[in-house]
């Protein structure tokens, strides 16, 4: 998946407002986010909010930031939660990234993986943690909640 890939990726039915978002991993590896919105507003999640979400359901810990949101009112949250600065996507510096697919394959055991996933959910306020499978055509991709 490419940048280009995630702006048509967006979920944007009722703004019609697609933004994307990157997070690089400390091990390197780059998370991409784009915004997806629900008719009740407040579960809306943009894209800086699902690209963090993405690195961290994978076990990863975020060191860079990178979003067209900057002037969302969680930016500076989400900077003091993982001690990261943000900064302003620009399309262009990012053409060269490709995006890994997190696809586990049909046969994969959907039992046992959901309970491994279950040590990768962050739940600090509700210590009630969840995974989930979403299964597509190519295999599932993993999730949980954060």
């Amino acid at each position: 998946m490419t940048i280009n890939d995630l702006y048509k990726q967006n979920y944007v039915p009722y703004s019609n407002k697609p933004s994307i978002a990157a997070v690089r991993s400390q091990s390197g590896r780059w998370f991409p986010g784009v915004r997806i919105e629900n008719i009740s507003y407040p579960l809306s999640i943009s894209a800086t909010q699902n690209a963090l979400f993405c690195c961290l359901s994978e076990g990863g810990h975020p060191a860079e930031l990178f979003t067209e949101e900057m002037d969302s009112s969680m930016i500076s949250s989400w900077e003091k939660e993982f001690n990261i600065s943000a900064q302003s996507m620009h399309k262009k510096e990012f053409m060269d990234i490709t995006f890994e697919n997190p696809i586990l394959p049909p046969d994969s055991n959907k039992t046992d993986t959901l309970k491994v996933l279950l040590d990768k959910a962050i739940v600090g306020e509700s210590d009630f943690p969840v995974s989930a499978l979403v299964e597509t055509d190519r295999g599932y991709f993993s999730g949980v909640n954060i």
